[in-house]
């Protein structure tokens, strides 16, 4: 098959969506202390599309919880495994809701796992493949972009003197709202259609830390179900919606609460920080996330038949090669992910900040929080300037102290352009 032929291929492909909430009571993931469920906000759900191009199988799959773990992650590749036939590939991406169980094993300090809850949700994942055996058909994909003005960058490096500082001028990084920090705001929506030109599938793709909601003993995907929601009122409301989370390690929500006695007294402590939302607050933030996401379905879209192969690399780097004091056997793993012209995709098994973007072609979805994630990915400007993204996570991610090796961000950008440059870019978004 020469080359023309081989982009001519139709790809066909099934998507399937099942929810996966918790009991009450089960113990949730996402911050250092414990945080029992006491309500449902809203269903969590794990989603999922099949690709086949004849060659090759990719199935995508996103799951509302803080890290799919590497638990997970190897069962669903054994589930692939086990069935045969084409190579089959798996990318397994979190949301990153800080309203979820906690799946990763690894991290106990960010949450404890309920190996109840952990061995249902494997068996739902298997029924969420199986289905994806029905109903494969060829189709088309649309693009849609649009500047969400939601997010905030986290890092605010300033100089403020505090209790914590003892009440030096020490320039440092709070974690607080630095309104001139880059933060990437695109949110990028593919549709894929049946050959009827219905909508049977949609992936969602945005970089924001799913943290705000008020509740912290409720089970939410947070914004991530009002994306998913605007998608549905619009498209189908049974269709399968994945979520796709962008370089958020330095990104939230910019939903805020007001100044009060007790903020003042939290900022001479420790100086500037995020003032929590009140509800009403949160929900008219989360409103304004779902219309916007209507009124960017409602932009003209090019169709474009589903058609190409499915491109698939991986590289594998030593985490050594990136920073000190790692423990035996870590890797940084890196993806590229394409789908004829439809999508682009790099993923990550980390946290990346928001600075990756500026060296990646502006029509890759970067995506972090894939399987098995060793913790935030920095850029060197980051680590010039430090705070927690860069080291004050490590304790509670279970990782020593560490260190930063110099040249680290060239070394990760040539593995990512080697995989880049094994097919064709796809379609860049639209304005």
């Amino acid at each position: 098959m020469n080359r023309n032929e081989e982009t001519a291929c139709a790809i066909a492909f099934s998507a399937a969506s099942i929810e996966v909430s918790p009991d009450i009571g089960v113990e949730l993931g996402g911050y250092e202390y414990q945080r029992l469920s006491s309500r449902i906000e809203a269903p969590l759900e794990a989603n999922a599309i099949l690709f086949d191009d004849g060659r090759r199988r990719l199935y995508i799959v996103s799951i509302d919880t803080l890290y799919v773990g590497r638990e997970v992650l190897d069962h669903l590749q054994k589930k692939l495994d086990d069935r045969g036939g084409r190579p089959a590939e798996v990318l397994a991406a979190a949301t990153h809701t800080h309203f979820a169980p906690m799946l990763d094993r690894s991290k106990p300090r960010l949450g404890r796992t309920s190996d109840a809850y952990i061995a249902e949700l494997k068996s739902r994942l298997s029924d969420l493949i199986d289905m994806l055996d029905q109903g494969q058909q060829s189709g088309s994909s649309r693009a849609y972009c649009g500047d969400a003005p939601f997010s905030v960058n986290r890092r605010l490096s300033a100089s403020r003197r505090t209790f914590n500082n003892r009440f030096r001028a020490a320039q440092q990084v709070f974690l607080a709202p630095n309104a001139a920090g880059y933060v990437d705001r695109r949110l990028r929506i593919r549709m894929i259609d049946g050959t009827d030109g219905t909508p049977r599938a949609a992936i969602a793709h945005f970089a924001c830390h799913p943290t705000a909601y008020p509740d912290k003993h409720a089970v939410t995907p947070d914004y991530v179900g009002a994306i998913r929601e605007a998608i549905r009122k619009r498209c189908g409301a049974n269709i399968p919606v994945l979520f796709l989370q962008g370089p958020a390690g330095d990104v939230r929500s910019s939903a805020m609460g007001k100044a009060s006695a007790l903020s003042a007294l939290r900022t001479l402590k420790s100086g500037p920080h995020f003032k929590p939302p009140s509800m009403a607050t949160w929900q008219a933030w989360r409103s304004r996330i779902q219309t916007f996401t209507e009124q960017l379905l409602e932009q003209p879209a090019a169709m474009h038949p589903l058609t190409g192969a499915i491109q698939v690399a991986r590289e594998r780097m030593p985490l050594e090669a990136v920073r000190t004091h790692i423990s035996p056997g870590a890797s940084i793993e890196i993806g590229s992910f394409k789908v004829g012209d439809a999508l682009n995709i790099v993923a990550m098994n980390a946290e990346p900040l928001s600075g990756w973007v500026k060296r990646l072609p502006a029509e890759v979805m970067l995506t972090g929080y894939v399987g098995d994630v060793f913790g935030y990915l920095p850029t060197e400007a980051d680590v010039r300037l430090g705070g927690y993204e860069v080291e004050g996570h490590a304790s509670w991610l279970e990782v020593p102290s560490l260190e930063w090796r110099p040249g680290f961000e060239d070394r990760i950008v040539a593995k990512i352009d080697t995989l880049l440059t094994q097919a064709p870019a796809p379609m860049a978004d639209v304005a």
